[in-house]
């Protein structure tokens, strides 16, 4: 009878060291160690565009920062963020870190499995410190000629909207930037907010897919603004819908520079 109840224990102890290590090789996942995503791929996107071409003023600034700080708390684990800085010439347009996947804050994790108090850290260094950090740089600003809005747009959208497992993934794009889109090739100050007139002029060339990927453009009011607040928004929420956004697209009007 001993032998039986100790054979009988031996085997509940046995199962329980295998599932423990089966559980623990199911929670880890293999990550790269510059990006933090799964090797497997990310499963979201999250874009970011601020508009680096005019200097915000502080309160824009401390808005601006709280609502990107709401995105990226929004951004699940195993989600990408790519934060980019938009400059006059659109081939300047930079990278405000690297990008980064959330690799998760530990949360979870099973404490008898693995250790959540490890994850929290390497998430708060290697990932919430520095995007906090490119946050902060990213909303500085200076007065530029020109602002390729559309061309910015059109590059992440190439990059980031393409590839077969970008398209098949949730994804996200959101624009801080007054929306006045001012280059040679096109000008909202000089050829008008008529779609006929984008049309006439740089649709061709500035066609752009956004794949079914979620839109939100934060429209920055500048105090001195030359062109019409309501038909300059109207614009954009036509062209992001005819290049294939998921709709509705969302346009928030953000406090004046």
């Amino acid at each position: 009878m001993l032998i039986a109840v100790l054979a009988t224990a031996l085997v509940v102890l046995l199962g329980g060291l295998v599932w423990l290590v089966l559980k623990a090789r199911a929670d880890y996942v293999p990550r790269d160690q510059a990006t933090l995503c799964p090797l497997s791929g990310y499963t979201s996107q999250t874009l970011v565009l601020i508009d680096t071409t005019d200097a915000f003023a502080p309160v824009t600034q401390t808005q601006v920062l709280n609502k990107l700080r709401d995105v990226v708390t929004a951004i699940p684990k195993d989600g990408l963020l790519e934060l980019q800085l938009l400059g006059a010439d659109a081939a300047r347009t930079r990278p405000a870190m690297p990008p980064l996947c959330n690799p998760g804050d530990g949360g979870d994790i099973d404490p008898i499995t693995g250790n959540p108090e490890l994850a929290k850290r390497r998430w708060q260094m290697q990932y919430a410190e520095k995007v906090e950090e490119a946050l902060r740089s990213g909303v500085a600003g200076s007065t530029q000629d020109y602002s390729p809005i559309m061309e910015a747009i059109q590059q992440i959208a190439a990059e980031h909207l393409t590839s077969q497992h970008d398209r098949s993934i949730p994804s996200r794009l959101v624009v801080v930037s007054d929306m006045i889109q001012h280059t040679a090739g096109y000008s909202h100050y000089v050829d008008g907010l008529s779609s006929e007139a984008f049309a006439a002029k740089a649709r061709n060339r500035l066609a752009t897919d956004l794949a079914g990927a979620e839109v939100e453009f934060w429209m920055v009011r500048r105090p001195t603004q030359k062109v019409d607040a309501e038909q300059l928004g109207n614009f954009w929420l036509e062209w992001a819908s005819n290049s294939n956004a998921k709709r509705p697209v969302t346009l928030s009007p953000l406090m004046g520079m």
